[in-house]
């Protein structure tokens, strides 16, 4: 999935079947890369 993903709305894409996932905007606009990034694979863990 392409476009708007963001930590509100990534497990419900990923409940939704989708599997990969591009969410530029969520994680270059925030100042802690690293830290977006752990917070949506963690939102993934309990799909």
């Amino acid at each position: 999935m392409d476009g708007g993903i963001n930590l509100e709305n990534i497990s419900q894409i990923a409940s939704a079947g989708a599997d990969t996932f591009v969410a530029g905007s969520a994680i270059f606009n925030e100042n802690d890369y690293s830290a977006v990034i752990k917070k949506m694979r963690s939102s993934l863990e309990t799909i």
